[in-house]
Parts: C-alpha cells; sequence; structure tokens
C-alpha cells in the first residue's frame, strides 16, 4: 500500500483549490483571488483551537478495514460452495479506507481474501484446501476477480475443477456484496459526522420534527423494474397491498432457510438480527425498525409474517406472505403484503428491494431479477 496513490486520489479531488493561488480576476466580478504569497486572512484556513474541522475542509481518513474483514468473515462463512465442501476458516489482509472532504469520500483498499474448505470425495474421504482471491483493489473492481482453488490432499483435483466454476462466482459475488455496503455504510456515515460536528458548533434553534424521505441507493434501478402491483384495500381504507416477485438461481429450500437464518439475515441487515425460525416466533431487524412474528412456516414453500415498522401504530401490522416456487432452474419469490399503510407502501417497496433481494443478489450470489408473474 502507498501513500502516494492516497495522495494522488486526494489530488485529483482538490485541485480547484489551485485556482484560489493565482490571482487571476474573474471578469465580471470586482472581487480578485488572493496570491500565494499574500497572506489574505480572507483565504487562509487554519486550525480551529477546538478541533472542528468546519465544513469537512481537511481530509478526514477512516480506516474500514476491521468493519471489512468482521463482514467479510461472515459472507465467505455463510457461502455453500459446493454441497460436500463446507468454509472452515476466512482470513483477510491488507487495507481498506474511507477518505473524506467537504462530503466527497473516496475508497481506497487492497484486500487478500483467503478461506480454508473441507469436503468429502464420493467414496467418503475427506479432503482439504484453501480458496482464494489473492488482489481486490480499488483499481480493478470492475474487472473480474482472480480466483484461486487448490488442495494438497490426494484425488482433489476433480473437486478443485468444480470450485474454480460457479462457487468461484459466488464467492466473487459475495465480496462485491460487502465493498458495496462498505461504501454505503461509511459515506454516509461520514456525511453524518461532519453534520453533527457542524451542528456542535452552530448550534441552532431546534425546529418541528419532519418525516425523513426515503433513502435511495444504487439498487433503485432495479427496484423501478420489478413487477409492483398495488391495489386499495377498500374504498374506505387507508391499507394498501404490496405485490412483488422475484426469481434467484438457487432452490425454494434454500431461499426459505435463508429468510429464516439469523446470522445471514444479520449480514443482509448490517446488524444483529433477531429471527426466531418457529411459528409464534418473534424476528426484529434494523435495531426494531422492522419487527413482527411468523405465523405460518412450510418448508421449501411459504412463510407468512406479521410485519410492521416500529413507525407504525402500537397495535397495527401487516400481513406478509413468501410463496416460493420452482421453475426453469430458478426460485420464483412473490410476496404480497397486505395491509399496509398507504403512506408508507413506497417506503416497504423500496426497503424489500434494496435491503433483501438485491443485497441477497450480491452476497450470496443468488443471480436472477424482477420476475413477470404479477
Amino acid at each position: 500500500w502507498s501513500e502516494s496513490r492516497r495522495t494522488a486520489a486526494r489530488e485529483r479531488h482538490t485541485n480547484h483549490k489551485n485556482t484560489h493561488n493565482t490571482g487571476t480576476h474573474n471578469p465580471g466580478s470586482s472581487v480578485c483571488m488572493a496570491r500565494l504569497d499574500e497572506k489574505d486572512p480572507r483565504w487562509i484556513v487554519e486550525n480551529r483551537p477546538d478541533g472542528t474541522n468546519v465544513n469537512g475542509w481537511h481530509w478526514v481518513e477512516c480506516d474500514c478495514l476491521p468493519w471489512v474483514r468482521g463482514k467479510l468473515e461472515e459472507a465467505v462463512r455463510a457461502l455453500q460452495l459446493l454441497p460436500e465442501v463446507v468454509v472452515t476458516s476466512v482470513t483477510v489482509d491488507g487495507e481498506a479506507t474511507a477518505n473524506n472532504r467537504k462530503n466527497k469520500t473516496i475508497f481506497l483498499y487492497e484486500l487478500d481474501i483467503s478461506a480454508s474448505w473441507e469436503g468429502r470425495q464420493a467414496e467418503g474421504t475427506k479432503v482439504t484446501g484453501t480458496i482464494t482471491l489473492p488482489y481486490v483493489g480499488d483499481d480493478n473492481e470492475d474487472e473480474k476477480w482472480e480466483v484461486r482453488a487448490s488442495s494438497n490432499s490426494s484425488g482433489a483435483d476433480a473437486l478443485i475443477e468444480r470450485l474454480r466454476g460457479e462457487p468461484a462466482d459466488r464467492l466473487r459475488a459475495a465480496v462485491r456484496g460487502v465493498i458495496a455496503h462498505m461504501k454505503e455504510k461509511y459515506s454516509s456515515s461520514k456525511s453524518q459526522k461532519k453534520q453533527e460536528k457542524t451542528a456542535q458548533a452552530n448550534p441552532v434553534p431546534a425546529q418541528p420534527a419532519t418525516k425523513a424521505a426515503p433513502q435511495v441507493t444504487v439498487a433503485a434501478e432495479a427496484a423501478a423494474q420489478a413487477t409492483v402491483t398495488r391495489q386499495r384495500r377498500s374504498s374506505l381504507s387507508n391499507e394498501e397491498v404490496l405485490r412483488m416477485s422475484q426469481r434467484f438461481r438457487t432452490s425454494p429450500m434454500d431461499m426459505y432457510q435463508l429468510l429464516l437464518d439469523p446470522r445471514r439475515l444479520s449480514m443482509l441487515t448490517g446488524g444483529e438480527a433477531i429471527m426466531n425460525p418457529t411459528e409464534g416466533g418473534s424476528f426484529s431487524y434494523f435495531g426494531g425498525t422492522v419487527s413482527g412474528s411468523n405465523v405460518k412456516l412450510e418448508p421449501g414453500h411459504r412463510i407468512q409474517q406479521k410485519w410492521r415498522f416500529s413507525s407504525w401504530p402500537a397495535d397495527h401490522y401487516s400481513l406478509a406472505t413468501i410463496e416460493l416456487s420452482e421453475r426453469d432452474d430458478f426460485t420464483v419469490l412473490s410476496l404480497v403484503q397486505e395491509g399496509v399503510p398507504r403512506e408508507d407502501l413506497e417506503r416497504t417497496e423500496q426497503g424489500w428491494n434494496n435491503n433483501f433481494w438485491e443485497r441477497i443478489r450480491m452476497m450470496f450470489g443468488y443471480g436472477g431479477g424482477p420476475s413477470l408473474s404479477f
């Protein structure tokens, strides 16, 4: 890792500072920039005694590696590379930083990811090996990352060859999902920290709380393509029905288990997810923002849940029913959610698309897309 790479990246985003030092006059304006040697106090940026980085003027670097390492370990361990292969350990070496200035974030990372695995051959013989992404970096994120699979066990050649196919693609997809999550997390958190520091330095009178606009991520394009129909539950009701249909390249049972597995749900939601995978068992995501209970569970076929946002009235729940079926080597997932308050219909739709369907594809490699079932 080279400090010169960081410096070069930062300079690309701060070249506009050069114009402040030329002393050139802007035609049509009566203001002339101060020259570098004039030391005009209007243009000198000094460190404040209280350490506040006003308006994010100075570069702030955040070490993302501990978070990235933890999420990668979770994501890779959760992968089912092959039915007879289990990941036993994951190591992540390298660096990952988020560099923020004036609400612009540059992500620099170089990662070496290695997973140890063990499996069984057809005759029951135990074999072990590794599968590795030797270089994942910000300068090759648009490329197809190299994946190496190897084993010192005799007779493992056929297994190694299979690992280099679709399992390698799933591994790449899981890593891309964590990288995308890192960018989402640290871009927003940097902006939030800047706003908090600015608010502390410049307190303003309290204003009436306003409802936050729904957050839109890069998955909005896929969400727009999803087939979603909305119906009024009743002409006298303030509730609506959300219908969605998606395809995933996995089995119905795998998808069923994923949606009830607290470990993988924690990976999807970016925090601790609580899930009791039994009928009557409760669940909670996003620190309690979404909660409810399982009403009806039919393994590999159906999940029916009482489901609510914490902002809804305490006694109001929607009824979300997920149906799973197999069609043309895909699992078709159909969601019908009844009783969604009209003002939260868009928020609910975006939440399913951005926080579940797209992340499932990125983190677990379950390709597919919106279905035309509805």
